[in-house]
């Protein structure tokens, strides 16, 4: 009898028992089943383009969940373009484990790998900072280079931290020869390539932009910078646009050739025998005259000057082109009929 008193109250316990764990599993098939629905379906794109060595299910599909870093295939060489067929790319995938995947209608997908062009301004910039750094410049652009043999339509791996690197590098500062060898990142290995030309270390000189005559102050606009080779640079040759702006030449100076800092000087703004404005200053007044210069001078030299109608010769400073200016501080320094106001 207490046998089945047990029995009769333990049959409702697991009726109960089985009631839940039906409705528990019910609940999770619906979970999983919502979330299935609306989970996004992986979709195959038609062209893709990829960085690296291996193709991978989210370089093909979007949406391609947690399977998205698994390798699928080799890309096409660096700079390439290939295309695979669609079923192929579903196939492997779910041999990858991905399912449920769509063609999205695509029958065929583009795949292009991504490189970096190995230029041959990145292989001068490699070569110049080298040297540059070699003999202690600053810039690069000092250094000018050309090749007698350069390599075509190199590509880099576009993944890669350092695309271009030099191996080695041999160079002579008096005939500026070299050669090198550099190494360039396929992603999956490396190549060597062997170059060679000449690499001139340049100095910057001024010229002129076109001919200066002779005892014309030189402007802004009538010089340039031009670099020519360091061995055909002399001393004094001027370097920095102060080096000439506001001097006149000595001499004509002609277009494109380098300016010697003892073809330039100050300017004359008074020369001897020419005609010139005197300028005479006392408290309160000011008088010009016309004279004639006894010699030559530049701003702020103190020269002699023949007054025109008093045929007296005064010495004042050059002020400006063709006038020589006379201070004084006494009221009386000139008649009225040597000047005019």
């Amino acid at each position: 009898m207490e046998h089945l008193a047990i029995r009769t109250m333990t049959a409702p316990l697991l009726r109960l028992a089985l009631i839940v764990a039906c409705v528990t599993a019910l609940g999770v098939a619906l979970v999983s089943t919502a979330h299935a629905q609306t989970a996004p379906r992986p979709s195959l794109r038609a062209s893709i383009t990829v960085h690296g060595n291996v193709v991978t299910i989210g370089d093909f599909f979007e949406n391609p969940g947690s399977l998205g870093p698994t390798p699928l295939f080799r890309p096409p060489d660096i700079g390439q373009t290939g295309t695979i067929d669609a079923w192929q790319v579903i196939d492997a995938a779910q041999k990858a484990g991905l399912s449920a995947a769509s063609t999205n209608g695509v029958r065929t997908v583009s795949v292009t790998r991504a490189g970096i062009e190995i230029s041959a301004d990145r292989i001068t910039n490699l070569i110049a900072r080298s040297i540059a750094e070699r003999i202690g410049l600053s810039k690069t652009e000092s250094i000018s280079v050309s090749y007698t043999s350069l390599p075509h339509l190199l590509q880099a791996d576009a993944a890669s931290a350092e695309p271009l690197r030099l191996a080695a590098l041999s160079w002579s500062r008096a005939s500026g020869g070299f050669s090198a060898t550099l190494l360039i990142d396929r992603g999956d290995g490396t190549r060597r390539e062997r170059i060679s030309g000449t690499a001139i270390e340049m100095r910057d000189v001024i010229v002129p932009a076109r001919t200066i005559d002779k005892d014309t102050i030189i402007g802004r606009d009538d010089v340039v910078v031009q670099k020519i080779p360091r061995a055909q640079a002399d001393a004094r040759y001027a370097t920095q646009m102060d080096d000439v702006l506001g001097l006149a030449p000595r001499r004509a100076l002609r277009a494109g050739q380098p300016i010697s800092t003892g073809d330039i000087a100050e300017p004359q703004l008074v020369k001897r025998g020419e005609a010139v404005t005197l300028i005479y200053q006392v408290p309160g007044l000011t008088l010009s005259a016309r004279g004639q210069a006894m010699e030559s001078g530049t701003d702020g030299d103190m020269v002699n000057v023949l007054n025109s109608q008093s045929r007296r010769i005064v010495r004042g400073t050059v002020i400006g082109r063709g006038k020589v200016q006379i201070i004084s501080s006494k009221q009386k320094l000139i008649k009225m009929s040597e000047a005019s106001r």
